[in-house]
């Protein structure tokens, strides 16, 4: 790693390594991801998620201990008074001068992506918690600030080599490389959004664990995602009062640890669909022609067993009889189909048994209530 600033500091300040840097009336992140906003004479930060998702990639997830807020919206108070000195003091007291050990194998990846140089700070004392895939995930998502990047290294004399630096258009992946010159703000983060549920108490059980490192297969993985998609509709129906805002301590807490949990990124889709509201047949229905991720072409009557009872495939692959849900609600379906139930009709059986010898309107209709037992159909 080379001790090269990617951007000079005041000069009546210390020429040391940073990832935050001062610079024509803004604060910037390294490799040039901008975390205030100046228009005119006023200067203030961007969102503090936005802001906490950036430096966590540098500085690992202690940087939620750090006051971001507070130090952003200081050093953006200083930069509007004019006062640069003062505002790169201000983001070098804030605690940001080691990297994690997943940030700095970052970096490295991002500078020689970018052709950028990179900071030589010192690095944390502790095992990394991201593997080779975290890196291979998280290092095109700074492809957008290659021209900020280039901006930093011209600005502050450091020998800029333009053919380091394809644009849009004429990169091997075009579209990487989008132009971010100082006028454009960061993208906000990717994230889980949470329905507005107002009413009801705090939930009855406390928030799944969150393991850092990344269970070691796919099953176990699931097993994390599904049950922060469970406990989450539960924790919704308090997270905001009439104004929108967030209400208890402890689901911030948890949110803000979920958004930190690197390997849980690639799970958002299908905890995020978890999530919806029911919807109409109609809409299930018209869904299911135009699949994405987190949702599965669900048949309501099941296809396995259709097909061993003899019906045709133009009923058990219809229009009619494919629907989109979500990936988890699917799974729950499945799984109630297959166990033993106490529902009188079913005598015990499990509603697969059931249903073997069962004409094809009876199938539907139990079809139909399992998608609304799961809370995916309307009522």
């Amino acid at each position: 790693m080379q001790i090269v600033l990617i951007g000079n500091a005041p000069t009546r300040l210390p020429d040391r390594p940073r990832t935050l840097v001062v610079k024509n009336g803004d604060v910037w992140l390294w490799p040039g991801i901008r975390l205030t906003q100046r228009r005119g004479t006023i200067v203030r930060p961007i969102d503090t998620d936005t802001a906490r998702f950036w430096l966590t990639k540098l500085h690992g997830p202690e940087v939620n201990g750090r006051p971001i807020t507070a130090t952003l919206a200081r050093a953006a108070a200083l930069l509007a008074g004019g006062n640069e000195i003062a505002a790169q003091a201000t983001l070098d007291r804030a605690g940001f001068e080691r990297l994690s050990p997943e940030g700095a194998i970052l970096m490295e990846a991002v500078g020689g992506r970018l052709g950028v140089v990179t900071p030589g700070m010192p690095v944390l004392a502790r095992n990394p918690l991201w593997q080779k895939k975290d890196i291979t995930l998280f290092a095109p998502m700074f492809d957008q600030f290659a021209d900020a990047g280039a901006w930093f290294e011209k600005s502050s004399g450091s020998g800029w080599d333009p053919t380091k630096h394809p644009r849009l258009g004429t990169s091997p992946n075009p579209g990487w490389f989008a132009q971010t010159t100082g006028d454009t703000d960061p993208p906000a983060p990717p994230r889980i959004k949470l329905p507005p549920r107002p009413g009801g108490g705090p939930p009855s059980e406390p928030p799944p664990e969150l393991p850092d490192k990344p269970p070691p297969t796919e099953k176990l993985r699931n097993k994390v995602a599904k049950a922060v998609a469970r406990w989450l509709p539960k924790a919704g129906e308090v997270i905001y009062d009439a104004a929108g805002k967030i209400l208890p301590r402890r689901l911030r807490m948890f949110m803000d640890a979920l958004h930190a949990t690197i390997w849980l990124y690639e799970k958002y889709p299908i905890i995020q669909s978890y999530l919806d509201s029911p919807r109409t047949l109609s809409e299930l229905q018209a869904a299911a022609s135009n699949p994405k991720d987190g949702y599965n072409v669900h048949h309501i009557v099941e296809q396995t067993p259709a097909r061993q009872a003899g019906f045709p495939e133009s009923k058990i692959d219809g229009p009619d009889n494919l629907v989109l849900i979500p990936t988890i609600k699917h799974w729950e379906i499945t799984g109630w189909f297959m166990l033993p139930n106490y529902n009188p009709e079913f005598g015990g059986l499990s509603p697969r048994e059931y249903l073997t010898d069962k004409d094809w309107a009876t199938r539907y209709r139990v079809g139909l209530e399992a998608l609304r037992k799961f809370g995916v159909l309307m009522p």
